[in-house]
């Protein structure tokens, strides 16, 4: 088991050695690949500076990417490092399947991020209306950053708002939730117990 956060560092390698080997892809990845997709710090800043010759008409390459990274150039590994993701990388044609999976790994570590913060709030004594406030505020900004998303967010904003009218209404004795018989299960994960239309999944070790 690893702490590592969700990343696809070989990914993040192939889109830099296509735009080595092609800078002209530049003009369609800048409007689909933002660099703080990047998990790689040394990749997101090599992709900035590549980012920032192409806006100023000027050619990409290695010598010029290492010269744009400013105080960077040393940290980064310079013409050497920058030269070296071109050997043994594949440089695609194609590179949408790799932008997806650098999008999906930002993405995974967006989530661990927020489910992070609101688990600190909820141990930290923070209001439901509070942890509830900050999770809609950071979807919102999911659809901005994440348009492919905006779907999810719907999705995740309307469980979010569900599941505390649930409980809202159960503190207030109104629930018509039924009780499963285990009060933890009712108390801390269903608001009350089991809803109408509602689908539930209990699942364990083998060992349990």
């Amino acid at each position: 088991m690893t702490d590592e956060l969700p990343n696809s560092e070989d990914s993040e390698r192939a889109v830099l050695a296509s735009v080595l080997h092609t800078p002209s892809i530049l003009g369609e990845l800048k409007n689909e690949l933002a660099p703080e997709r990047f998990y790689s710090q040394t990749h997101r800043k090599i992709y900035t500076a590549m980012l920032a010759l192409y806006e100023d008409g000027e050619d990409v390459t290695s010598v010029t990417v290492a010269n744009n990274l400013n105080g960077s150039r040393e940290s980064v590994g310079g013409v050497t490092f920058i030269s070296g993701l071109l050997v043994g990388v594949p440089v695609m044609t194609n590179l949408k399947p790799y932008i997806k999976q650098i999008v999906s790994t930002a993405r995974k570590r967006w989530i661990i991020s927020l489910c992070e913060r609101l688990d600190g709030m909820a141990h930290n004594g923070e209001t439901e209306d509070e942890i509830l406030t900050l999770a809609a505020q950071r979807i919102d900004e999911a659809r901005t950053k994440l348009p492919q998303a905006k779907r999810r967010a719907r999705l995740l904003e309307s469980m979010l708002y569900d599941q505390a009218a649930r409980y809202r209404a159960w503190h207030k004795g109104i629930s018509n939730a039924l009780p499963t018989g285990f009060p933890e299960i009712d108390d801390h994960l269903l608001g009350g117990g089991l809803v109408g239309s509602g689908l539930y999944i209990l699942a364990a070790r083998p060992s349990m």
